[in-house]
């Protein structure tokens, strides 16, 4: 890759800024061209967007979180550098579940790299998942706990789950999926769903919340988003059912069926097209942002990582 321009991102907010020395120190043995350090939310898909409008075969190695991580995919995709730009992860953030999915996909024999999918999400790219309803309140309380009161991170996700699940919501909506594979038959179908929903989500990687395999059959190069869904269900249900949940033990990965003691509560599909009406806000790869509806497409093969 000696025709590519090796530059550095760092998020000095990923893992309260604890790496950056080594991050500095790798960045100069390795002879970058060019290290940023980001300032705000959003910087780093500016800044990458705008060196690959300049130089799109850059090797950009970004060091932060599953949110970091899904910014710098969509700077990629913003500057329509995914056939050309090169991404390296070294996750220092509070979940790395992106860096987690990664170990079990490594790249194909013989090569250093690989190619991943993403899921495009109302101009987003996300390069792990998309959740919204009960997950994004998850997401916001475990940041709560973990500046006010230091829980650390592997186990701020799960305190989150327990506070939440005592203020528990759902929302009403219109779930509609397109390109449904039948996984026994390869048959593709479109499915619409309206319902009361705990939580709807689109995987591209099998992890989220730092360490719950909610997406178990996930492949990010397999050209589909994994859809998981949980209409309402009691708080003593969902509290018996939620170690399989984490454990993602709860889904038969060949057939795509949830075990007998998890089906008609926890769905599964895996498909090319989401559309949901009805909920206010989604988060994308651990960002929450506000939404009159949500939007997603797969995007196979999107870019490539290192």
């Amino acid at each position: 890759m000696s025709d590519y321009r090796l530059v550095y991102v760092l998020n000095p907010a990923a893992g309260k800024g604890k790496y950056l020395p080594d991050a500095r120190r790798a960045a100069e043995e390795a002879h970058a061209d060019a290290v940023h350090i980001t300032e705000r939310q959003g910087d780093c898909i500016d800044f990458i967007a705008e060196t690959c409008l300049r130089d799109p075969h850059t090797h950009f190695v970004v060091y932060g979180g599953d949110g970091t991580a899904g910014e710098a995919a969509t700077g990629i995709m913003r500057a329509g550098a995914g056939s050309q730009a090169i991404l390296s992860i070294r996750a220092c953030g509070s979940g790395n579940d992106f860096a987690r999915g990664m170990k079990e996909f490594p790249p194909p024999d013989g090569e250093d790299s690989r190619w991943l999918d993403l899921i495009a999400v109302n101009g987003r790219y996300v390069i792990n998942i998309m959740n919204t309803g009960f997950d994004c309140d998850v997401v916001e309380s475990s940041e709560r706990l973990r500046r006010q009161r230091q829980i650390p991170n592997g186990l701020s996700y799960i305190v989150g789950v327990g506070t939440t699940l005592s203020q528990k919501k759902v929302f009403s909506g219109s779930l509609k999926l397109y390109g449904v594979i039948d996984p026994a038959s390869s048959a593709v179908h479109d499915e619409e769903i309206e319902s009361k929903f705990l939580l709807v989500a689109a995987a591209n990687m099998p992890f989220y919340g730092g360490g719950f395999k909610a997406a178990p059959a996930a492949d990010p190069s397999d050209g589909l988003m994994d859809v998981v869904f949980i209409r309402d269900v009691s708080r003593m249900q969902f509290l018996s059912l939620v170690g399989g949940y984490r454990k993602g033990t709860y889904l038969n990965t060949e057939t795509l069926n949830p075990y007998p003691k998890y089906r008609g509560v926890i769905e599964y599909r895996k498909c090319r097209t989401l559309r949901l009406d009805g909920a206010s806000r989604v988060c994308l790869d651990g960002e929450i942002i506000p939404t009159a509806g949500i939007h997603a497409d797969i995007v196979p093969k999107a870019i490539r990582v290192k």
